[in-house]
């Protein structure tokens, strides 16, 4: 296969089922011509960030910009429904509600509190990656080094499922605040209402859904390292965590984790 797609969302974002439809219908596109691709990369602006998709494309064709408007379409179609950024979107709308009567949602919508409320019950970020490259290659995936302010190379995840997988990371060094000299993450603790306060610096999911792998990461983050392990090994995840000890970064996969590399 020859299709990557990468949204680096520092807020993290939830990708509806039928933009995942589009990257099929791409790789397709890209599979089925005679000629020798070459990969080209679109890029943009979409969900407060900046969205990458490579893929191998037949020269020959015209078809580029027909993909691009496609990506365009449906970016803004879940920034109308997701965005935490607009206040006019359906999710923005849905959290000012101060009613307890029944609302109307959208299935999207839907889908993604019902998995929410699944992964809430079991514990208590961004990237898609489908099959290899132009090359015939698997792709790799760089996690970074969870320090504030840095922009370094952690691990490099091998991705072997030629169907299609998911890669979400999720972490407290890049968005946070300082106040007399303590830093404080924007993960809040669902237990607490206040920022999370322990030592796991990031958590990186491999997962078949988006939805699933992003809801796990930020989720796994909030509980800390110890209670990480516990979860993911319970669930079955394919879990990478990087957490701080005496000054110093060490690395936890899971037993799926590991196996899958």
């Amino acid at each position: 296969m020859v299709v990557s797609f990468n949204l680096r969302a520092e807020w993290g974002i939830h990708m509806k089922p039928h933009f995942w439809g589009l990257l099929l219908s791409l790789t397709l596109l890209s599979c089925t011509d005679k000629h020798a691709p070459q990969v080209i990369e679109l890029s943009g602006y979409a969900q407060g960030t900046t969205y990458h998709i490579k893929l191998a494309h037949d020269p020959g064709t015209n078809q580029l910009e027909q993909i691009r408007l496609q990506v365009t379409a449906v970016l803004d179609q879940i920034d109308s429904q997701m965005s935490n950024f607009r206040q006019d979107s359906e999710i923005s709308r849905l959290n000012a509600q101060e009613t307890t009567q029944w609302l109307s949602v959208s299935p999207e919508i839907m889908q993604l509190l019902t998995i929410a409320q699944i992964v809430y019950q079991r514990s208590g970020g961004e990237m898609f990656v489908k099959g290899r490259k132009a090359n015939g290659d698997n792709w790799r995936i760089g996690v970074e080094t969870p320090i504030a302010g840095e922009r370094g190379l952690q691990k490099v995840i091998q991705i072997h499922e030629p169907q299609g997988t998911a890669v979400m990371t999720a972490g407290t060094y890049r968005n946070y605040f300082v106040d007399h000299g303590q830093q404080y993450s924007h993960i809040l603790s669902p237990q607490t209402g206040k920022p999370v306060n322990h030592q796991l610096r990031s958590v990186t999911v491999v997962h078949d859904d988006p939805t699933w792998a992003d809801a796990w990461d930020t989720a796994l983050l909030c509980v800390g390292e110890a209670k990480a392990r516990q979860i993911a090994e319970e669930e079955h995840l394919k879990v990478l965590l990087i957490y701080e000890h005496d000054k110093k970064l060490y690395e936890y996969a899971s037993k799926a984790f590991e196996a899958s590399q």
